[in-house]
């Protein structure tokens, strides 16, 4: 199993993006999951004074599609300590 719920929405570039699907499906056996959080298509556009990729549940799975099948997905109110709401989207994903 592997759980992101910081990386994903900071990897802007496309290509960062597939590195990181692909060191994922080397880490994941097959038949196991992808839990995964990033920040939803009204998130934030900037984090931490760095810009960020938003996703829907579908965008989201897109990026692991090549090894992984979507299985479930939801929507997160994300409240952080200083009290802004930061929409998240959440997927897990099976590895064929």
């Amino acid at each position: 199993m592997w759980h992101d719920r910081a990386v994903v929405h900071f990897l802007t570039q496309p290509q960062d993006g597939t590195r990181y699907a692909e060191t994922v499906a080397q880490a994941v056996k097959p038949g196991g999951h992808l839990v995964i959080g990033a920040f939803a298509e009204d998130g934030p556009s900037r984090c931490s004074g760095l810009s960020t990729a938003r996703y829907s549940a579908q965008e989201l799975a897109s990026v692991f599609s090549a090894d992984f099948d979507l299985v479930h997905s939801e929507r997160e109110e994300h409240h952080t300590p200083d009290g802004t709401a930061q929409s998240f989207t959440w997927a897990v994903l099976w590895r064929r």
